[in-house]
This record gives structure tokens, C-alpha cells and sequence, in this order.
């Protein structure tokens, strides 16, 4: 079970940056040529949520059941000098999270926002930094980290 939603963990990851990148896209389009916010936008921003939320309930749901992450709580002082293991007890949730949390927050202003070049403006901003702290924060095929 816990291989199987850690692999959709690791999947979904791919849906979630690709709707962050055309989100990112289309309201940079949006500025440069002075096109208004519309429907396209908001069904991308919907999308991008969903499974930024999908994302965040299937790490906690393999938070809670890591072997990784239950090393790291039965010594932390000693694990945390250990960077696979910091990595995945608390750099990539807190991160992670963060970077839902400011998605999230960013979304919920764009809804409340009047002006279409603010709210294109404002997703352009927050969809670059959560793009920053995902690409940051997950464990890349490339990195040391994906070992385990």
C-alpha cells in the first residue's frame, strides 16, 4: 500500500508542475498582450489546487507511514546530521507545504481581486515562486536523495 501511494505521490507531481507551468504561461501571456483573466485561467487555477491538494494529502498520508521519517523521530539529533534523511523527515514536507499554503492564499486573493491585470499579475508572481519551491523541494531522479 505504501509503495502504491508513493508512486501516485510521485506521479501526480508531473501533473501538478505542468498545470503550475501552463498557469504560469497563459498569465504571462495574459500581461504582455492585454488580455483579460478568463475562463481558461480559472479552470487551470482549479486544476493546479486540486492537485496541489491531492499532492499534499498523499505526503501526509506517507509522512505518517515512512520508515524514513520514523528514523528520523527515534534519534532526531542524530539523524538530522544526515541529509537523506533531514531531507525527507523535514526539508521536503515544510517546503512542500509551504509552497501549497501560498498557492492556496494566492488563489484565494485572485477570487476576491476585480482587476483582471492584477489578478494575472498576481498568479504570474505566486505560480513562479511555488514553481521555485516545488523544484526545490522534490526529490529529483538526478538528486542524492532518491537512493532510498
Amino acid at each position: 500500500m505504501y509503495y502504491t501511494v508513493l508512486t501516485l505521490h510521485s506521479y501526480i507531481r508531473w501533473f501538478l508542475l505542468l498545470f503550475i507551468i501552463l498557469g504560469f504561461c497563459f498569465c504571462l501571456y495574459n500581461i504582455i498582450f492585454y488580455k483579460k483573466y478568463n475562463i481558461y485561467n480559472k479552470q487551470i487555477t482549479y486544476m493546479t489546487t486540486f492537485f496541489a491538494h491531492i499532492q499534499l494529502s498523499l505526503g501526509f498520508g506517507l509522512y505518517l507511514f515512512s520508515d524514513i521519517v520514523r528514523q528520523f523521530y527515534t534519534n532526531p539529533f542524530e539523524m538530522i546530521k544526515l541529509s537523506e534523511i533531514r531531507f525527507f523527515a523535514i526539508e521536503h514536507p515544510l517546503t512542500t507545504f509551504f509552497a501549497i499554503l501560498l498557492l492556496s492564499f494566492f488563489n484565494n486573493k485572485i477570487k476576491k481581486e476585480k482587476c483582471n491585470f492584477k489578478k494575472n499579475k498576481v498568479l504570474v508572481i505566486s505560480n513562479a515562486i511555488v514553481l521555485i519551491l516545488l523544484c526545490i523541494s522534490i526529490p529529483w531522479g538526478f538528486s542524492s536523495y532518491v537512493s532510498r
